[in-house]
């Protein structure tokens, strides 16, 4: 049992650890100081009506951080007239993701097995 024990805890770190990383990185509306400041990163990465840029355009209407000081109702964004790719597009990836969980976890344990074995 005790053999388990630092393993388990030093890959349930590990993971949590990676969990922070990805949540202090998280962009929102609270990011910005102005609507103009939040339109124009969400125009600069692709986000319009059918790609809502880390989840900015709560309405879906090209328009993100809508609350914000500045906003403009009448703003028309260029990419709302672009074509989005097709959703199966996505898939592959969405579907690779357990398949890289289990990489890095496989790699993870090699990685601990042989440090303490």
């Amino acid at each position: 049992m005790r053999r388990w024990l630092m393993p388990g805890l030093t890959l349930i770190t590990a993971m949590m650890l990676m969990q922070a990383n990805v949540w202090a990185e998280e962009t929102g509306c609270h990011s910005f100081a102005s609507w103009n400041e939040s339109q124009k990163y969400f125009e600069v990465k692709g986000g319009s009506k059918v790609q809502n840029v880390d989840s900015l355009d709560s309405d879906q209407d090209g328009l993100a951080c809508e609350e914000l000081i500045g906003f403009k109702a009448d703003h028309i964004n260029p990419n709302n007239a672009k074509k989005s790719a097709p959703a199966e597009a996505k898939q592959p990836q969405e579907e690779n993701f357990p398949e890289q969980i289990f990489s890095f976890l496989k790699a993870l344990w090699l990685q601990l097995t042989g440090f303490w074995g």
